[in-house]
Order: C-alpha cells, then structure tokens, then sequence
C-alpha cells in the first residue's frame, strides 16, 4: 500500500503538534501542582522527555522524506 507524501507529512506534523501538546501540559501541571512535589517532578521529567522525542520524531521524519525524495 502507497502513502501519498502529502498525507504523510500531515500525519508526521499533527503527531508532533500533539506530543508539543502533552508536554506543555505536563510542564504547566508541573508548575501548579509544584516543582519540588514528587507529581511536580514527574510530570516535569514527562515534560522533558516527550519534549525530546517530539524533537526527535519531527528531526526522523525531515530524514526520511529527504532520503526517499530522491
């Protein structure tokens, strides 16, 4: 089965917006519920780590759509 590019690069950014999302939620619980809180720390480690991967994945995805480009 063929995946238009299109429609795979929409997939790649929407799955990178979401995670931007749930790290930005995470951090600012973190911040209300305390950052020195057992929770706090959690959800800022949370934060840091799809922070991370959101990173990763958006940096993976502009590889791979330029090596099959060409």
């Amino acid at each position: 089965m063929a995946v238009d590019g299109g429609a795979a690069r929409q997939g790649d950014r929407g799955d990178a917006r979401a995670n931007a999302h749930l790290a930005d939620a995470a951090q600012r619980n973190a911040r209300l519920l305390g950052p020195a809180t057992p929770v706090g720390v959690r959800l800022q480690t949370m934060s840091d780590f799809l922070t991370r991967v959101g990173r990763d994945l958006t940096r993976s995805a502009e590889h791979w759509r330029q090596v099959y480009s060409t």
